[in-house]
């Protein structure tokens, strides 16, 4: 003779969490889980988009380029002066 305990269980449908029944985790793990990616989100826009990110050492690398072509150019225009300057100073002790 089956039990009450028995007859509750067949009537009643069983219970189970929808994590438990979707995804095979206890809420505990769904939440923990849940919590990891949203973590894991915030510290890749982080370092996509923060200050020390991708984008900013991208930045400071054509910045980079653009100072050394201007450090080139300065180069060129101090030596056709300093020519210009010892040109004019050879001119001066005759």
């Amino acid at each position: 003779m089956p039990n009450n305990h028995d007859i509750k269980d067949l009537l009643e449908p069983h219970r189970h969490s929808i994590t438990r029944e979707y995804f095979g985790l206890s809420p505990l793990r769904a939440l923990l889980s849940i919590l990891v990616v949203i973590g894991l989100g915030i510290y890749v826009g982080v370092l996509l988009f923060g200050d020390n990110s991708f984008e900013v050492m991208y930045e400071l690398q054509e910045y980079l380029e653009t100072l050394n072509v201007q450090n080139s150019a300065l180069e060129l225009e101090n030596e056709q002066l300093q020519k210009e300057y010892f040109e004019l100073q050879e001119i001066g002790k005759e």
